[in-house]
């Protein structure tokens, strides 16, 4: 049986993970032509009906397109060997780890965890991939906080802990400002998360947040009940 010069055509100027996509389009599509029992099990699993009339070739082509659960599995291999080790992945993971971590939903005892840290704290820090410190003040809760968001985030993306080697998230004031704090006009300060990530095979990853903290003030704040 002689094939169509078409598949080889067609992949000239295409990846590794699509030729290898339709190499085993073309090899299951083979095995159909010469396996009378892959025949009746392609009928049966996709209800597809090929007259006798048609040629190898057309034939080729017509179940190429319906017999490839052998090469769409090793393709979603490739796709997530490749999704580990790539940077878009983490930045997604960064982006989603510290929007959630400076969201209100971040509370102590009611209300929001950063209003509630000392005014003379500048600056804070700590290991995503250390053990959870105790205590129940505002600075150890969200230390703990942080490192149960940085493993769900992780988690969500299908990631484990072993691609990353060093994580680290650290909590800085910038400068004084003026913001909104139970609808009124409060001064502040602004405060800049910052995680950095370094995966397993010695990548650099960063992302940064920045947002309005003014001090804890339970007449103006309202209570979170959980």
């Amino acid at each position: 049986m002689t094939l169509c010069p078409e598949p080889r055509r067609l992949a000239r100027g295409l990846g590794f993970r699509r030729r290898l996509l339709l190499l085993g389009r073309t090899v299951a599509a083979i095995c159909w032509c010469c396996c009378p029992m892959a025949r009746r099990r392609a009928r049966s699993r996709c209800g597809i009906t090929i007259p006798g009339a048609l040629t190898p070739c057309r034939t080729t082509f017509s179940m190429a397109t319906a017999w490839t659960d052998a090469a769409r599995a090793r393709a979603r291999f490739m796709s997530q060997a490749g999704r580990v080790a790539s940077g878009r992945v983490l930045k997604c993971v960064l982006h989603n780890f510290l929007g959630t971590l400076a969201s209100r939903h971040s509370d102590f005892r009611g209300y929001w965890l950063f209003g509630q840290h000392p005014a003379e704290l500048d600056r804070w820090k700590v290991d995503l991939r250390g053990a959870a410190t105790a205590g129940d003040e505002p600075l150890g809760f969200a230390m703990r906080l942080a490192i149960l968001r940085f493993e769900e985030q992780l988690a969500k993306a299908g990631l484990g802990m072993s691609v990353v080697r060093e994580a680290m998230l650290s909590c800085v004031r910038v400068e004084p400002a003026l913001g909104l704090q139970g609808g009124c006009e409060v001064r502040g300060h602004c405060v800049e998360l910052r995680v950095r990530v370094v995966t397993d095979r010695g990548r650099l990853v960063e992302h940064h947040h920045t947002m309005f903290v003014a001090p804890h003030d339970p007449s103006r704040e309202r209570r979170r009940h959980t």
